[in-house]
């Protein structure tokens, strides 16, 4: 009986570690994949700004050049 419940420990601890290795991995791929994300979203919100730079700089241009026009 004794030696039943060993086993039976030892299984389940063996059990235990292999399903805490697996949520580990799990984990380890989920911030890899939020860390590619994140990175992707960077990469959309800097070509964004400088869309926006571009289109003030274009504004003021053609702001500029009213102005000069009615003086």
């Amino acid at each position: 009986m004794i030696k039943i419940k060993i086993v039976t420990l030892i299984i389940l601890g063996l059990l235990n570690f292999s399903t805490s290795f697996a949520l580990e991995l799990e984990l380890k791929e989920l911030v890899q994949e939020l860390a590619k994300d994140k990175k992707e979203r960077v990469k959309e919100i800097k070509k964004y700004r400088r869309e926006l730079a571009q289109a003030k700089k274009e504004i003021e241009i053609e702001f500029k050049k009213e102005f000069e026009d009615t003086d």
